[in-house]
C-alpha cells in the first residue's frame, strides 16, 4: 500500500478511509449548502442589507438551486438510489434556505445584539449546523492499515483472516467463497449491487472477509474496486510476508 501504519499507534492516520453509508451523502450537502448561502449573503451583503427584496431573490435561488445541486451530486459523484439522491436534495436546499435567512437575521438587521432577531437567526443557522454535525457523526468509514481494517467498531487483524475476495454485480448470496461456506455470514455495511440508468448500468463492488469462524461481507460508499482491492492487496502481502518467515524459520530450523 506504500505506507507503514498500524491500528495501535496510527489509530486516527489510517492508509485508506472509506465511508460506507449514506450520512457521509448528507454530510457533504449540508456543508456544501452552508457554504454556498455564506457565500452569498457576504458577497451580495450590501444588496441585502438594502433590499428586503433581494433577500427573497436570494432565498429563493438557493432554495431552488439546492434541489438540483444536492439531486445532482447523489447521482453523479455517489451513485446512490433515487430514495437518497431525493433526501440529499432536501437536506441540500433545507441547509441553505436556513442558514442563509439565519445570517441575515443575525448580521443584517443592526439592532442590538441580544434581541429577537439575533436569537432567531442563531436558531435557524443552528438547525444547519447540527444537520451537518448529526450526518457526519453518523457517518461509519472503513479504515485500512498495515496489519488490519477497521470496519465501523469492529476491527479485524490479517492475522485473523483466512481469505478475503471480492465480487460485484449479484446477491453476495451467489459469490460466496468456498472457504466461507458453511460460516456465518455478518454484513458489515449496506450492500448495493448496481446503478441503473436509461441506457446503462454499473455493477458495484463489495468484500468478503472471511475469518475461522464468520464470513464478514463490506461495501464502501464509492462502490468501485479500489476499496476492495485494497483490502485484497493488503492481505495477500501480509500472508505472502508470514509465509516466507515461516519458510525461513524452517530452513534455520533444519541448518541448525
Amino acid at each position: 500500500m506504500g505506507k507503514t501504519r498500524y491500528m495501535a499507534r496510527d489509530r486516527w492516520r489510517p492508509i485508506y478511509r472509506y465511508p460506507y453509508n449514506d450520512d457521509f451523502v448528507y454530510c457533504v450537502s449540508s456543508i456544501a449548502a452552508i457554504g454556498a448561502s455564506t457565500v452569498v449573503y457576504f458577497a451580495l451583503y450590501d444588496a441585502v442589507r438594502s433590499l428586503v427584496a433581494w433577500f427573497w431573490i436570494l432565498e429563493a435561488i438557493l432554495v431552488a438551486s439546492g434541489l438540483v445541486a444536492g439531486f445532482s451530486v447523489a447521482r453523479h459523484l455517489f451513485f446512490v438510489t433515487p430514495q437518497v439522491r431525493r433526501r440529499n436534495a432536501i437536506t441540500w436546499a433545507a441547509c441553505a434556505g436556513l442558514h442563509f435567512p439565519g445570517l441575515y437575521l443575525g448580521l443584517s438587521r443592526g439592532l442590538p445584539a441580544i434581541d429577537i432577531y439575533l436569537l432567531a437567526g442563531a436558531a435557524l443557522c443552528a438547525i444547519a449546523y447540527t444537520t451537518a454535525g448529526n450526518a457526519l457523526y453518523k457517518t461509519g468509514w472503513i479504515r485500512l492499515y498495515t496489519d488490519g481494517v477497521i470496519i465501523g467498531k469492529l476491527v479485524l487483524k490479517y492475522a485473523d483472516f483466512v481469505y478475503t475476495e471480492f465480487a460485484c454485480g449479484r446477491p453476495y448470496q451467489d459469490h460466496v467463497p468456498e472457504q466461507g461456506k458453511g460460516k456465518p455470514i455478518v454484513v458489515l455495511t449496506p450492500i448495493n449491487y448496481e446503478y441503473v440508468e436509461k441506457n446503462f448500468g454499473v455493477t458495484h463492488y463489495y468484500c468478503f472477509i472471511i475469518t475461522r469462524d464468520t464470513t464478514y461481507v463490506a461495501q464502501s460508499l464509492t462502490k468501485r474496486s479500489d476499496f476492495v482491492a485494497n483490502v485484497r492487496n493488503a492481505w495477500s502481502c501480509y500472508d505472502w510476508d508470514r509465509r516466507q518467515k515461516v519458510t525461513r524459520e524452517s530452513r534455520e530450523g533444519k541448518a541448525t
